[in-house]
């Protein structure tokens, strides 16, 4: 593996990894925001619902389409030199897209009523009005999101990541500046309508997020085509890439709708309750999974085409052990101190008390049983999809949402909102399973014996780690109480400074090769970078 080109997936990955985190720091006061200024009730259940509905549309045409197709295919024509008959294809694709995506944008706006009325059934008439309303406002962000999608794709098959990242964070931003500004005035004028602001936030988010990266697409030598020529051999490609994918996300957001459809009937906050702690549980996963993923796919995409198998199977490799070097404590660590860290995080005022927060705490360790398989599956995936197999991620994502889906209604009898999380981190577990399965098969060889030894030693110091982390917790409590925000921090950052600590002293007495590779990635370090390359 070249030294050069690991350095440069390394400062990449670690450059997505801190404006991730930015973005889900932003994502965080947006929550905190709406939960301390609306509370955590039927309101904002039904924000949580609204966003369903576009949401599913957007991610169904978009958001794994173009990671699964655009970014592989356009790669391979950079890669061979063909940017002209890439740029042909990408235009091509647009213009299809973008066209299905306005007709359904339209027909969802026409038929909201009818399918919030499937999302939600146990909503009261005046909840599922506003969840109509709601919908049809952020409905709009789905076309700025687009264009913000396919901007990405072109900028990451160029290998070029900075603005993208940058675009995630003023997403957020968007939102709660829309929530803050406007929430009163809409109030005024729209009597019970105040979290109609966040709404807006949202739209005027999905703007930005588009407008961040035009600069960086005006660099770029671009080449528009005004065409829907689908005979073109590379649109065929992408398409025939896309179509599985489009099937599994339509599959896969059933995930989603059926947690919401049978949390409908649950006690009114117990929806918001369960999306918070989700939340939680994907911060890691799109911190560390997603930008580990984003940065190799365009390099696995050219080693594929360029045959570099040896590469192609070190690099994969590096991914999925970063992926579990990060993860796997984060998992133990949340589980073990969930209460505290909420009650940091969301206890401001009345509207968020404890109760909300034993609630909330109690279904993310549920969540945690999965959280490493979710961060997995980005990198996962986009192995799959950069030697042109999306057919296999999708048998195995249709197994897995069979599996949440049986699991759920089976569980949320004997666990109720508990029993639907732990069915979704059971289904993650499942999905990877298959996933490297399949992929042993595919490739050959996956540096199996180095991936179970790494696997191991994480294992065994994430649960070193949790010990400590929880004899820390038990004894910062016998001298404090967290009734103020001092408090609370000293409670929450004390075990884990101490677990964070505990966990790379072990990894460097093991001499894990892993905590090289990720302080390349989170401190950019061209040195260490090389690290990545080594085994």
């Amino acid at each position: 593996m070249q030294e050069k080109q690991t350095a440069t997936v390394a400062k990449t990955a670690g450059l997505l990894m801190l404006t991730m985190a930015i973005s889900r720091v932003l994502g965080y006061v947006r929550d905190s925001v709406i939960l301390n200024k609306i509370g955590q009730n039927r309101i904002t259940d039904i924000y949580n619902a609204a966003f369903l509905i576009p949401d599913l549309l957007f991610a169904i045409l978009i958001s794994g389409a173009l990671s699964a197709a655009v970014i592989p295919v356009f790669s391979q024509y950079i890669a061979k030199g063909q940017k002209k008959e890439g740029w042909k294809t990408v235009s091509i694709a647009f213009n299809w897209i973008m066209s299905i995506l306005l007709l359904g944008v339209i027909l969802g706006e026409i038929f909201t009523p009818q399918l919030v009325s499937v999302i939600v059934p146990g909503f009261d008439a005046e909840s599922a009005k506003m969840t109509v309303d709601l919908s049809r406002i952020m409905f709009l962000q789905v076309v700025f999101l687009s264009f913000a999608g396919f901007s990405m794709a072109v900028l990451h098959s160029h290998k070029i990541f900075a603005p993208s990242a940058f675009a995630n964070i003023t997403y957020n931003l968007g939102t709660i500046l829309g929530g803050l500004f406007l929430a009163a005035p809409i109030e005024k004028i729209w009597p019970g309508y105040g979290i109609a602001g966040f709404s807006v936030g949202v739209v005027i988010g999905a703007l930005t997020q588009f407008l961040v990266q035009v600069p960086a697409l005006g660099r770029l030598d671009l080449a528009y085509h005004r065409s829907f020529d689908f005979r073109q051999p590379g649109v065929k490609k992408m398409f025939a890439l896309m179509v599985p994918i489009i099937i599994s996300l339509s599959i896969s957001e059933l995930n989603i709708f059926v947690n919401i459809n049978l949390g409908s009937f649950l006690d009114g906050g117990v929806n918001t309750a369960f999306r918070i702690a989700q939340r939680l549980m994907l911060i890691p996963t799109s911190i560390f999974g997603l930008p580990i993923a984003i940065a190799i796919l365009p390099t696995l995409s050219a080693q594929f085409a360029q045959r570099e198998t040896d590469d192609f199977r070190e690099y994969s490799s590096m991914g999925i052990r970063s992926v579990l070097f990060l993860c796997l404590p984060v998992a133990v660590g949340m589980a073990v101190l969930g209460t505290p860290l909420i009650r940091f995080m969301y206890e401001f005022t009345d509207k968020f008390g404890s109760a909300d927060t034993l609630l909330t705490s109690q279904i993310l360790v549920y969540f945690c049983i999965g959280l490493v398989s979710y961060g997995l599956v980005h990198v996962l995936s986009r192995i799959f999809y950069s030697v042109q197999d999306t057919i296999t991620p999708v048998i195995m994502g249709v197994v897995s949402i069979a599996v949440n889906i049986l699991f759920s209604l089976i569980l949320i009898r004997l666990m109720a909102q508990n029993g639907l999380a732990l069915a979704y981190s059971l289904a993650g577990i499942i999905n990877i399973a298959l996933l490297l399965v399949f992929m042993r098969r595919k490739l050959g060889r996956i540096d199996g014996r180095r991936l179970l030894i790494s696997s191991g030693q994480m294992l065994a110091a994430s649960a070193i780690m949790g010990v400590v982390v929880w004899l820390a917790l038990r004894l910062v409590n016998q001298f404090i109480v967290p009734s103020g925000k001092l408090m609370q921090a000293i409670e929450l950052f004390i075990p884990t400074l101490l677990g964070m600590g505990v966990y790379v002293l072990v990894a460097k007495l093991w001499k894990m090769e892993e905590l090289d590779q990720a302080l390349a990635m989170v401190f950019k370090r061209r040195k260490k970078a090389s690290a990545l390359g080594e085994g």
